[in-house]
């Protein structure tokens, strides 16, 4: 009798064991008022615009041009844009031509990409020298344009501020001027002895033409260049001249010659200088600083030839008023 109650009693525990276990196996079904949230899906992310540096220096070589491109992916396609205006540049294939693109200016390039509908920004400096937009009044004692290196960076830290002595003297072939970090209003004397291939024009220097470069330092003194005649022996409001400053660094564009073209207006008051003219200079000014600042500007500004306004007096003119 024993033995047939513990046979069924371990029947019983074997059935319940089993179908505990084919519980624990069944698959689990879902309840169809249950929604189940599914991981969202990762957008896409945009290439990497990539030009392999943020600064390039141009080397300068006679008649050949230097170019660089960006390091896209491929089949990606989309459209290529920068600003501020000037850099020359292929809005297709993102190929920049260094050579003939403003030196001394950083430049926020874009890449939008179609596909996406994503735009991707970058900055880049081409290396040389900037003088900066503003109005000078020769009366405050506002006479000297300083330039920058790279944007942002004054080159009276690194080159010093030189004085009156440093102009280049007359000279036939345009010699003298400079020392081992630069020089400034280079003329057609054959620095490194390789011929004229890349030299200025002869008689082509801005201190031919009366606006007074120092050599070593690039600083344009207004004040001596106005008394010295840039803008004729008797000036007069509304004068205006636009000179080219030939220049070499001793950096890693390894004494290649450069330029930048100024653009220097002449005014006798500040109240002289035309509405449109002192909004566009302003304009410059603000943008020039928030460039040197590494934000970024708007689309439209022209930052070449740089706008250099050189009054004699502050304020009114007394002949305008009643």
């Amino acid at each position: 009798m024993k033995l047939r109650i513990c046979l069924a009693c371990s029947l019983v525990f074997l059935y319940v064991c089993f179908s505990c276990n084919k519980i624990e196996l069944a698959p689990q079904v879902n309840d169809p008022d249950e929604t189940i949230e599914t991981p969202p899906t990762p957008e896409p992310v945009p290439p990497m615009l990539d030009y392999g540096d943020s600064i390039f220096y141009v080397k300068g070589k006679p008649g050949v041009d230097e170019y660089i491109a960006p390091k896209q992916p491929p089949g990606v396609k989309g459209k290529y844009v920068s600003w501020p205006a000037g850099l020359v540049m292929d809005e297709t294939t993102g190929r920049i031509n260094l050579s003939l693109s403003p030196h001394g200016i950083s430049f926020t390039i874009g890449f939008i990409n179609i596909s996406i509908n994503d735009t991707t920004l970058i900055t880049i400096t081409i290396s040389g020298v900037n003088y900066r937009s503003g109005i000078y009044v020769l009366e405050n004692n506002d006479t000297l344009a300083v330039p920058y290196y790279n944007e942002s960076i004054s080159l009276l830290g690194l080159l010093g501020l030189s004085d009156d002595n440093d102009y280049p003297p007359p000279s036939p072939d345009g010699s003298g001027g400079g020392n081992d970090k630069a020089e400034f209003d280079d003329g057609y004397d054959d620095d490194n002895g390789n011929g004229h291939d890349d030299e200025p024009p002869l008689g082509q220097r801005a201190n031919d033409q009366n606006v007074r470069v120092r050599t070593t330092s690039g600083v344009i003194n207004l004040k001596k260049s106005v008394i010295d005649g840039a803008f004729g022996p008797n000036p007069k409001s509304g004068d205006m001249k636009q000179v080219r400053i030939y220049y070499r660094l001793n950096d890693n564009t390894r004494w290649a010659l450069q330029y930048i073209d100024v653009t220097l207006y002449y005014y006798e008051y500040e109240s002289d200088i035309p509405s449109s003219l002192l909004s566009n200079v302003r304009k410059l000014m603000n943008e020039d600083q928030a460039r040197a600042s590494g934000r970024v500007t708007t689309t439209d500004c022209k930052p070449r030839p740089p706008q250099i306004i050189i009054t004699r007096y502050a304020g009114t003119n007394p002949d305008l008023t009643d």
